[in-house]
């Protein structure tokens, strides 16, 4: 079945708006679950970089497209383009900490806010048609959290 541009950018929309909650869910309870890897510091640092990277793609592909610019920046701080952003932000901080060589208890905190910004931002995907551009940056980055999830643990 071909389903029309929008109705698939909705519909791909909405399941992974699903996914992120339900991930948001699964790692956002009052207790947290341990780390399923050995600390590996050459590998986080590398997906916080990929992280940092996508983070900032992913607002810039937001803020390009108009649609998603009215609906999901005009907010600012408080939109799913100012989450990202902060992420974003967020991300880079904890790579260049972790490029200095702090480890997982010294970069934690970093982790933690970052995961708190992504349960933001999927929180306001939900009320936003985003572009498959979007959607595809948001996947990207979001895989990125669930690596690094076996890293640092679930918050």
């Amino acid at each position: 079945m071909k389903l029309a541009t929008p109705t698939r950018t909705m519909l791909v929309t909405t399941l992974l708006s699903l996914l992120c909650l339900g991930l948001g869910c699964a790692s956002g309870s009052a207790a947290s679950r341990a780390p399923s890897q050995d600390w590996n510091q050459q590998k986080v640092t590398a997906l916080a970089g990929q992280l940092t990277t996508s983070a900032r793609a992913l607002y810039t592909v937001l803020y390009q497209d108009p649609q998603s610019q009215s609906l999901s920046m005009e907010n600012g701080q408080d939109s799913m383009g100012g989450s990202i952003r902060k992420l974003g932000e967020s991300a880079a901080g904890l790579h260049a900490k972790l490029e200095s060589g702090q480890d997982r208890t010294a970069t934690l905190h970093e982790y933690q806010r970052i995961k708190e910004l992504s349960r933001d931002a999927a929180e306001s995907a939900r009320f936003t048609d985003l572009a498959m551009d979007a959607t595809q940056a948001n996947a990207l980055m979001n895989g990125l959290l669930s690596q690094l999830d076996g890293y640092y643990g679930a918050y």
